[in-house]
């Protein structure tokens, strides 16, 4: 099954969200060991001061052909973005600390922006025609974070965050009994009342507030698709 499709909102299952979140977590930990052993194979491309490397200098992929990674500096309130530079299709983080520096990149780079950024890149073609920068900017907040691509993006976000707090060694390698008592304590119990009444732990918080009952039962039918997937799973 190709990743790269474009009827995959439409048709999201836990499976196909999963396969989404590994490329992307993957892609993650690839990037920060490159940017922590080869700081100096950054290329120079923006006249800003910003750099860029290919994607496959440190990820075999084959979504990664033309895919690049562009850092420049921190600006206004904007942690990421998706775009294009000549052929190649590009990931944006802004957080150089000024033009052209390089230093703390592999720690300033965050797992959960990466996620969110790489999850648009593998599900092209949402939201044509439209600028969610552009609602988010002018006060249209509702309609950024439910726009189909921001709302699949920022779900992806957080159930990656669940996947990885499940996968942390202090509760994987945890008893039955010590693990019952960390899950209660993060997410108040195991019913999925429960886990949803604690998302704002893991979920963005413009994003669960903005939520209309539309997306609200989006958000609660891919949850307890994800709760049954970690049980079969056997992470709960």
């Amino acid at each position: 099954m190709s990743l790269r499709h474009r009827g995959y909102l439409r048709e999201a299952t836990y499976k196909k969200d999963r396969e989404y979140r590994d490329v992307a977590e993957h892609f993650y930990h690839a990037l920060v060991k490159f940017l922590k052993s080869k700081p100096d194979r950054l290329v120079y491309r923006k006249s800003d001061g910003g750099y860029s490397i290919v994607a496959s200098e440190f990820w075999r992929h084959p979504l990664a052909k033309k895919l690049g990674v562009v850092f420049t500096p921190e600006h206004g309130r904007l942690s990421g973005g998706v775009g294009k530079a000549g052929k190649f299709d590009v990931l944006v983080f802004p957080i150089m600390l000024g033009p052209g520096d390089r230093r703390h990149l592999d720690t300033r780079l965050r797992q959960d922006v990466v996620v969110h950024e790489m999850i648009h890149f593998l599900d092209p073609g949402r939201d044509a025609g439209q600028s969610s920068a552009a609602k988010f900017d002018s006060g249209r907040e509702s309609d950024y974070y439910n726009s189909p691509g921001e709302w699949n993006a920022y779900w992806q976000e957080g159930a990656a965050a669940v996947e990885r707090f499940l996968r942390a060694p202090m509760v994987s390698h945890s008893t039955p009994e010590q693990k019952a008592k960390i899950i209660k304590t993060f997410f108040g119990g195991t019913t999925l009342k429960d886990v949803y009444e604690r998302a704002n732990k893991f979920w963005d918080q413009g994003f669960l507030e903005n939520m209309t009952q539309k997306t609200e039962r989006k958000f609660r039918k891919r949850l307890a698709q994800l709760w049954k997937s970690l049980k079969d799973r056997g992470m709960l």
